[in-house]
């Protein structure tokens, strides 16, 4: 389904597999092949790939790793994204609790590693990496004493800038990890009427050479 050519047909295939499933198995190939997709510079082909990664259920760290490193570099490439990474993002730790755990704690070590200075809690990959912290903390909230120093007092800022990152996920249902697609629907709803324009535009030239044709 990946591989059609018309972005449309790609976007609605993978909607529709995530609205029908509740959760999904990749392998490295489908992995790829996301991946490859998400590059793409068409808005509603990313959010459908976006919205499938919030119900697949993960076999490797690596896997994990790699999704999350191609969602951080969606965050620079297309900011206009970036809410419906936070939401994936954080359903998809959810879902891969074990490994997101495991994701965490070798992440942490890099940052204390590297860290030379205070982050500025406003740059959306930073409030990404916060958003994944706190996921991972509503499930074990003892993995807290391992976080950075100034995690708690950016995750307080931004859940007072931004408090729909950050809806406890002890609170909500399976549904609520749905990402909104209004955006996609609307983009949609508009290309469907340019084609029909163009059809009609196209038709209309076709008849106009015919008739010139049989004058």
């Amino acid at each position: 389904m990946l591989h059609d050519e018309n972005d449309q047909v790609r976007a609605l295939a993978l909607e529709a597999a995530a609205d029908v499933m509740k959760e999904i198995k990749i392998g490295d190939f489908e992995r790829d092949v996301l991946l490859f997709n998400l590059k793409e510079d068409v808005f509603f082909l990313r959010v459908s790939i976006y919205k499938l990664f919030s119900i697949v259920k993960l076999t490797d760290k690596k896997t994990l790793e790699l999704i999350i490193k191609a969602l951080m570099e969606n965050i620079e490439v297309y900011p206009i994204d970036k809410s419906f990474i936070f939401k994936s993002l954080s359903a998809m730790i959810i879902n891969n609790k074990e490994l997101s755990k495991s994701y965490v704690q070798t992440f942490l070590q890099t940052e204390e590693k590297y860290l030379v200075q205070e982050p500025d809690w406003k740059w959306p990959t930073h409030i990404a990496k916060i958003v994944i912290l706190a996921t991972v903390e509503e499930f074990d909230d003892k993995i807290i004493r391992t976080y950075p120093f100034y995690y708690k007092k950016h995750l307080a800022y931004l859940k007072d800038a931004h408090p729909d990152y950050f809806t406890s996920q002890r609170q909500t249902n399976p549904d609520s990890h749905q990402i909104n697609l209004d955006l996609f629907k609307e983009y949609k709803n508009a290309i469907d009427i340019e084609e029909t324009i163009l059809k009609e535009i196209t038709a209309s030239v076709n008849e106009q050479q015919e008739t010139e044709k049989n004058l």
